[in-house]
């Protein structure tokens, strides 16, 4: 028997959506509600943890790439309040047009969950924006139904990685504006 998210999901790719995730797809509710339990620090911390693996796989794909190689450092840096939001706006916002000029719609998802990780310094909210782009990808891959494992193990993994880091905020330093 199927998850009751491939429902959703084939009904997206049936209409031709480019996002086949959103933030009430059924297979990231429980993300969602855990999400919803933490503080901004913990979030960052989770988006820079899970945005490591997909950022260093493109960078090796895509060398020519520049926001891939300046965005960790810019938007770490931004959260912890040495540069503004301006600089690391604009290398969020170029990764995102790099995505656009992509012919390839998985790598496209990737680079856009990339920037959207890393936009969770601004707002928390943008923290579901790698889930959607990277669950995205990975059905794009892999095709339906073949995609279900590794949807559901990717799941598992960005909920066991929240528990993880939920602990470690303190070992950073933020930004005054992130609590």
């Amino acid at each position: 028997m199927e998850p009751i998210w491939v429902e959703d999901v084939k009904s997206r790719i049936n209409r031709n959506n480019t996002l086949l995730f959103t933030s009430l797809s059924p297979c990231l509710n429980t993300l969602s509600r855990l999400f919803a339990t933490h503080s901004h620090q913990t979030l960052i911390l989770w988006a820079f943890t899970c945005v490591s693996g997909p950022l260093r796989f493109m960078q090796i794909k895509y060398p020519n790439v520049s926001p891939l190689f300046t965005i960790d450092e810019i938007c770490k840096k931004w959260s912890q309040g040495l540069i503004k939001m301006k600089e690391a706006k604009a290398t969020i916002l170029a990764l995102h047009h790099e995505a656009k000029c992509l012919m390839d719609s998985v790598d496209a998802s990737i680079f856009h969950g990339i920037a959207q990780a890393y936009s969770c310094i601004h707002t928390p909210t943008h923290v579901l924006g790698l889930p959607i782009y990277e669950l995205t990808s990975l059905v794009r891959h892999y095709g339906l139904p073949r995609a279900i494992p590794y949807v559901e193990e990717k799941v598992r993994e960005y909920q066991e990685t929240l528990l993880k880091v939920a602990g470690e905020t303190h070992l950073f330093s933020w930004a005054s504006f992130i609590h």
